[in-house]
């Protein structure tokens, strides 16, 4: 009864927010979805918009905060946020680490996104990075964890270049590259 009941409110809010786009004079229909990698918030666009889009712990999906307690559960500094494509996001420092980790609506762990420095870079990735790219500097790192699976993008320097480079699975791909002036 309670999926019944629940389907049937989102129907009708659907079409609620369908009939309201329609009736705007000057619109040329609903606003086109961001692609999903253009939502992932940087710690900056976090920190901007924090008053606006951070929530309260009554507001996290119980779902979302089991997961995350289970995972970490020394973690104290937390803040959740939502994002613009409805997803719930905590923040927080882990052992020098700034984690982001991304829930999807039903509570569900979507990705986590994970800023360091080179010296907190397992051995073997930075000993596939250091052997293709002696001359370089190491000056950041980001580790995603989706699906099972773990990236690092990794950003590049050297007197005159400015590279970044994903590693999976042992395997370079070069991303992008930029001459410095």
């Amino acid at each position: 009864m309670k999926k019944v009941l629940f389907l049937v409110l989102m129907g009708s809010s659907i079409a609620l927010t369908s009939f309201s786009y329609s009736q705007k004079l000057n619109d040329s229909g609903p606003t086109p979805q961001p692609h999903p990698r253009q939502v992932i918030m940087t710690q900056e666009k976090f920190s901007e918009e924090g008053g606006d889009n951070s929530l309260s712990l009554n507001e996290v999906s119980a779902k979302a905060m089991r997961g995350f307690l289970r995972n970490h559960k020394d973690v104290t500094d937390v803040k959740w946020f939502r994002t613009p494509n409805g997803m719930t996001a905590a923040i927080f420092t882990s052992n020098g680490i700034r984690m982001f980790e991304y829930y999807d609506k039903n509570g569900d762990f979507e990705y986590s996104l994970h800023y360091y420095k080179e010296d907190k870079l397992p051995r073997d990735v930075r000993h596939v990075v250091r052997s293709r790219f002696y001359d370089f500097s190491i000056y950041q790192v980001t580790e995603v964890k989706r699906n099972n699976k773990i990236a690092y993008v990794i950003k590049l320097e050297d007197k005159a270049i400015w590279k970044t480079i994903k590693v999976v699975d042992g395997e370079i791909e070069e991303i992008d590259e930029l001459i410095k002036r």
